[in-house]
């Protein structure tokens, strides 16, 4: 299946280019032009009659004469625009008819070859359902990750997708083994292994006190839990808003909206999960949760102390 779907990828990929908004521009563009060369015309045939008004003996008067001068003068002028539009007709018809060949060969090729779109969708399902029930039978024998964990992944956006009780059950195992395999890559990186470079780019280097780090560890779960379900959006930092659009939001707020906030507030709760001997205690999903919870609350503390502290000094200035 992969060399058919390849196959279909290649012809896709050789189509001709489509230029059809480029010919409907050129079309209106050409429609102007010609508006604007009929408008030309029609004022040189005005001053065609203007000018034999004023010719001949009736140039016995200065004034005739010089507008019989001015009149001649405007002439040449709106003959010279009029060429100039001319040729860019020329040049802008030369360019439509080209443009027009190359749509029609790229419609004569999407009609030929529209069929293969159809192709690769049911290819792909049919490899979506391979891979699922291949990875499935790794789940239930206790190896979820023997195809990867993008196999993993893969596997729960296909199911997540599916109707009926059985896709249900397949979503749940899934969702279980994803679960578990999360708890286990966040727990390595909380045992002294490298975080991976997606992580460290949104969360920065895991902090060593003890809450920031619980809470550096829980955002790191929830991001992962995200990418576990397919859910990219939010991978990248946005542009955080004010202080007081996030007070005035509505509902609860998303901690990765402003994951670096939180753990700077984080910071300033101390190593409250340090102890005395200078060892951690061992934590998991609960406690990393509960450390980006607390988090949550001082962001929003700091948050409403720096807005009373704006309008203190607004007013003060006032």
């Amino acid at each position: 299946m992969r060399a058919e779907r390849a196959e279909h990828e290649s012809a896709l990929a050789d189509a001709p280019p489509d230029l059809s908004t480029l010919h409907t521009r050129l079309t209106t563009v050409l429609e102007q032009r010609e508006q604007e060369a009929k408008r030309l015309w029609n004022k040189l045939g005005r001053l065609d009659q203007q000018i034999a008004k004023t010719g001949g003996l009736r140039q016995v008067r200065s004034s005739t004469r010089r507008a019989h001068g001015e009149l001649l003068a405007a002439r040449d002028a709106t003959h010279t625009e009029f060429e100039a539009v001319q040729e860019k007709l020329r040049n802008d018809r030369t360019l439509a008819d080209r443009t027009d060949i190359t749509v029609n060969e790229h419609a004569r090729w999407a009609r030929a070859n529209q069929w293969r779109h159809a192709e690769l969708a049911r290819i792909d399902q049919r490899l979506a359902e391979h891979w699922t029930a291949t990875v499935l039978a790794a789940v239930h024998q206790d190896d979820p990750l023997a195809y990867g964990l993008e196999r993993l992944r893969t596997a729960r956006t296909h199911l997540a997708g599916q109707p009926g009780e059985h896709a249900e059950r397949d979503l749940s195992a899934v969702d279980d083994a994803l679960g578990r395999e999360r708890t286990a890559r966040i727990g390595c990186i909380a045992a002294g292994s490298d975080a991976p470079a997606h992580l460290r780019e949104r969360l920065g280097q895991l902090p060593t006190s003890g809450t920031a780090r619980n809470t550096w560890l829980g955002l790191a779960y929830r991001l992962e839990g995200r990418l576990d379900r397919g859910e990219l959006g939010g991978i990248a930092d946005r542009d955080p808003p004010s202080p007081s659009q996030r007070l005035d939001r509505f509902g609860p707020q998303d901690p990765l909206d402003h994951a670096r906030q939180l753990l700077a507030a984080a910071h300033t709760l101390g190593g409250r999960n340090d102890r005395s001997d200078g060892t951690r205690t061992p934590a998991g999903p609960d406690q990393w949760n509960d450390a980006v919870d607390r988090a949550v609350e001082a962001h929003q503390a700091l948050e409403r102390q720096r807005s009373r502290d704006l309008g203190r000094d607004v007013g003060l200035s006032l």
